[in-house]
Parts: C-alpha cells; structure tokens; sequence
C-alpha cells in the first residue's frame, strides 16, 4: 500500500473532495481531534487589588471561578496581553472583561484567593493576600473557562485583578 501526505496544512477542498493526508517532516501523520483551540490555559498567578475603598461598611470574597461552559453570549472582548513580548497577540484565550456570571451553573468551582473588610467608623481595612501563585496547578481546557470574581459589589469600591496563564498544546 502506497500513502501519500502532504506536509504542512491543507488547502480546504469542495465538499466530498478527496484530501491528501497530513504529515509531519520525517513522515509522522498528523491528526485532530478537534478541540477548538487545541490550547490548554494553564494557570500561573492571580491577582487582585482594591484601587477606591469602599463608601459603606463591607466585606467580600475573591476567587478564581472555573468549569465547563455553555456559549458566553457577551459580545465585548478583550485581547490579553503576552507577557513575554508586551503585545496584544498570539494568545488562542479569549478575554471578557466587567461580565456578571452570577447565577451561572457552569461556574460551580471556585477557589479563593482573598478578602476585603472596610468599616467606615472605624477607618480600618482588612485585606488579605492579593497574590496568589497557582505554579500550574490549574489546567483549563479548550471549551472551559476561568473568571476573577466578588461575592459582593460594596457601595463605590473599585477593584483591579489580573490572571496570569501559559498557554500549551492538548
């Protein structure tokens, strides 16, 4: 039996059309199982920060909410920023931001990564760690996703956070 492959990608073809197979330079085939985008999210840090203190007695919780997801039907999106080269690109993620996924049954894991308590009174604040080195320990697959959350939205608090991932194939 005589197989011939192609090495690199190929060109679409018309329905039903017979396509030469894929292969790699020493002639290995190469193979799909497609799973979107074939990356893996690995979790590195996240982080998060209180910018305006808020103007009523509070507390809230942070974390790092994941799981399956159906289809996010929010249209604005961001593109992350590459670490390694300080660009908007080359990243397979795709970044919402200022979503409210309350309420959703995908997110049903969450692990917490800290905690804010103001009293107005008092002029006291409590803040717990706002760095948290999750070194790989969380994989998010293709199809599943993983949101920086609050338990709570205190009257005029303002909150930064950012997730830090690397991306490796399935």
């Amino acid at each position: 039996m005589i197989t011939q492959n192609i090495v690199g990608q190929p060109s679409p073809g018309a329905p039903n059309a017979l396509l030469n197979s894929r292969s790699g330079q020493l002639g290995d085939a190469i193979v799909s199982q497609l799973l979107g985008s074939g990356k893996n999210a690995v979790i590195t840090k996240v982080a998060v920060g209180n910018v305006v203190a808020a103007s009523a007695a509070g507390t809230a919780a942070f974390g790092l909410y994941f799981g399956t997801t159906a289809t996010i039907t929010q249209a604005t999106t961001t593109t992350p920023w590459n670490m390694a080269t300080q660009l908007q690109s080359g990243s397979v993620v795709t970044g919402y931001r200022n979503i409210v996924i309350s309420g959703s049954s995908a997110a049903s894991n969450v692990i917490p990564i800290g905690s804010y308590y103001w009293a107005t009174a008092a002029g006291a604040a409590i803040v717990s760690p706002s760095i948290v080195e999750f070194d790989g320990s969380l994989i998010i697959p293709p199809g599943s996703f993983a949101a920086l959350g609050g338990s709570a939205a205190l009257t005029s608090a303002t909150w930064i956070g950012s997730l830090q991932w690397e991306e490796v194939p399935v």
